[in-house]
């Protein structure tokens, strides 16, 4: 089983170059567990910005709620969520459309 980009096996690794293969291994897996507990769904969406289900949905059909996927079922990032409310809770129709001309 190779583990680097180089084609030393696990069997001839240095105990360094397998402890620092290692730390790597649980940085990405710290990572992923980070972006995993950022994800919301709807009903979490709807108890983090004090609204009723029924509002969420109606939000991000008119593009006024940041969705990260708009698909079924709905998946908000808590981190997007809670700039959005940071910044006064901004259309996101606008928000994409100043992003555009600034570029």
């Amino acid at each position: 089983m190779v583990l680097t980009n180089s084609s030393k096996q696990l069997k001839d690794l240095t105990v360094s170059e397998f402890l620092e293969i290692l730390e790597k291994s649980n940085e990405r897996l710290s990572e992923t567990n980070q972006n995993r507990n950022d994800l919301l769904n709807s009903n979490q969406a709807a108890k983090l910005l004090g609204y009723k289900k029924s509002t969420i949905y109606s939000k991000v059909s008119r593009g006024e709620v940041p969705v990260y996927s708009s698909g079924r079922p709905l998946v908000f990032s808590k981190k997007d969520l809670l700039e959005w409310m940071e910044n006064g809770r901004p259309n996101i129709s606008e928000k994409k459309a100043n992003s555009f001309l600034n570029k």
